[in-house]
C-alpha cells in the first residue's frame, strides 16, 4: 500500500477511507503484539509502516490533494489530521525504544479520528 489513497484524480468512497485507517490500525496492533517477541523485527516492519504514513502525510499536504478533496466528507476532519499526527508525533529514527510508543500512537490516532458511525 505505497500508493497514497487520494490521488486527485479519483473519487474516495468513505468506505476506502474507513479500510485504509483500520488498516494502520491493524497493522500497528500486530506489531505492537510482535514487539515483545521479536524487537528487532518489530523495528524494521514499523519502520515499513512509518514510511507508509510518510507517502500519505506528504501528498495530504500538497495544495492539489487539499483542494482536489475539499469538500470530502472524511479527508479534512478524519484521514488528514490522522495520518499527520500519527507520522509526526515520533520524531527522529525508529529505535527499539521509540518503535512501542510510535505503534501506539499510530493505533490512538487513528482511533481517536475515525468517524464515531464506523
Amino acid at each position: 500500500m505505497n500508493e497514497p489513497l487520494f490521488d486527485g484524480i479519483h473519487k474516495v468512497p468513505n468506505e476506502i477511507v474507513i479500510k485504509k485507517m483500520k488498516y494502520f490500525i491493524d497493522r500497528a496492533n500486530k506489531l505492537m503484539e510482535l514487539y515483545e517477541e521479536d524487537k528487532r523485527a518489530t523495528v524494521i516492519l514499523a519502520r515499513e509502516l512509518r514510511n507508509e504514513l510518510r507517502v500519505e502525510y506528504k501528498n495530504n499536504d500538497l495544495i492539489r490533494i487539499e483542494k482536489a478533496y475539499n469538500n470530502h466528507e472524511l479527508f479534512s476532519r478524519y484521514y488528514r489530521p490522522a495520518v499527520a499526527e500519527a507520522y509526526t508525533k515520533t520524531t527522529g529514527q525508529l529505535t527499539e525504544r521509540k518503535a512501542f510508543s510510535f505503534l501506539w500512537d499510530v493505533d490512538s490516532y487513528m482511533n481517536y479520528y475515525m468517524p464515531e458511525k464506523h
